[in-house]
């Protein structure tokens, strides 16, 4: 089983560059064209669900995907973005000026977290028991590939927890993550593409449906 995590497409406040975080901001016009170009490219990938992000830059990129699957979407909260407390609003390189190591540890401490803010060891924990929901409907209802789309913030930490690690964690708005789900210890993912555009998520989406799920040959090169 395949899954492809999606970031949502552009708001005001990533093309500004500023901390977003769990404020619900709507895509700007240039996220409203970005989701329109991916749920094109992504109508071709074989999608059996398209899952989604409470906050609405999420659910209006889903929505376009999931009208053109034909399947509409479906509602997690807990694929929503990390809480960044008292970082939310403000500019990322000022910030990032002023307060580099602090910075640091926030893309790179798991257990650190900003001023009422959430860690991302507890992104990970609630982001793992999504994904842990979703495979087992998936696998009960034989599902070949699902959409989720989600956050730059819930995108970043995962890197490190499905390893290995990119030369970058960040997925560029609607650009996804491929991760293939491998049943022979429990919950086994591993990720085959990084922040790669909606086309290529399809089209890796679709490849090798025909030697079904447990094939040498579909693992290897999928």
């Amino acid at each position: 089983m395949k899954l492809v995590l999606l970031r949502h497409g552009e708001t005001e406040s990533n093309a500004q560059h500023r901390f977003l975080g769990r404020a619900d901001e709507p895509l700007n016009e240039a996220g409203e064209c970005q989701a329109a170009d991916a749920a094109r490219a992504l109508a071709d990938g074989h999608f059996s669900a398209v899952y989604s992000s409470p906050l609405s830059r999420a659910r209006e990129t889903a929505s376009l995907v999931g009208d053109a699957l034909g399947v509409g979407h479906r509602v997690l909260d807990g694929l929503r973005e990390r809480d960044l407390g008292d970082l939310e609003g403000c500019d990322i390189d000022s910030y990032t000026a002023a307060h580099g190591a602090q910075f640091a540890r926030l893309v790179s401490d798991a257990d650190y977290a900003p001023a009422g803010g959430e860690t991302q060891k507890a992104v990970l924990h609630r982001v793992s028991s999504c994904l842990q929901t979703v495979l087992r409907q998936g696998l009960a209802e034989g599902w070949a590939a699902v959409l989720l789309v989600t956050h730059g913030g819930v995108l970043a930490p995962l890197a490190g927890y499905l390893g290995p690690v990119p030369s970058s964690r960040r997925v560029r708005n609607c650009h996804g993550v491929c991760v293939r789900y491998g049943q022979s210890a429990g919950l086994s993912l591993d990720i085959r593409r990084w922040d790669v555009t909606a086309r290529a998520c399809a089209d890796w989406a679709g490849q090798c449906l025909a030697d079904g799920h447990g094939g040498r040959r579909a693992v290897e090169t999928c």
